[in-house]
């Protein structure tokens, strides 16, 4: 956790294997937080043991949602209380490797090896919209950037 960052994103390898990633309250305080998997996601690097930079295709440059963000986006926590934000499976690829989806970001065909994964998550937005898209703003809500820890995965 950063200093005076009241807010921590922890990541985790799971079974098949895959990663988890989870916002934990480090205060004292109920934090207000926004997560939205299109608009202000957690957004993951994985790179391979010489330090290359798995590709992503990053889904978002092609789309366009519907609907701004809304106010199911916005969310509270407790002291201590921690809340899952994204996970994904390593999916195997054929012979070619695996496949991971990851909210907008798609990593195709990672080789079968050792990587490190790093989450990171730029907390920026306070507003929401309605069906009639009137905007309202969320008092109280956490603004920053977090950084994981960095989570070893293995791809047998």
């Amino acid at each position: 956790m950063a200093d005076k960052t009241p807010l921590e994103l922890v990541l985790a390898v799971t079974e098949g294997p895959g990663l988890r990633v989870e916002l934990v309250n480090r205060s004292s305080s109920v934090q207000r937080y926004c997560h939205d998997t299109f608009w202000q996601s957690c957004d993951i690097t994985v790179t391979d043991k010489s330090g290359h930079l798995m590709d992503c295709d990053d889904r978002r440059t092609r789309m366009m949602p519907d609907s701004p963000i809304s106010q199911y986006a916005f969310g509270s926590l407790q002291p201590g209380e921690r809340t899952e934000l994204q996970d994904g499976q390593f999916n195997r690829s054929g012979s070619d490797g695996y496949d991971l989806t990851w909210g907008h970001c798609v990593f195709y065909k990672i080789p079968p090896g050792a990587y490190l994964a790093v989450g990171m998550m730029e907390c920026q937005r306070d507003s929401w919209a309605d069906k009639d898209r009137k905007w309202y703003t969320e008092n109280g809500v956490w603004k920053g950037t977090l950084r994981s820890n960095e989570a070893k995965v293995k791809l047998p």
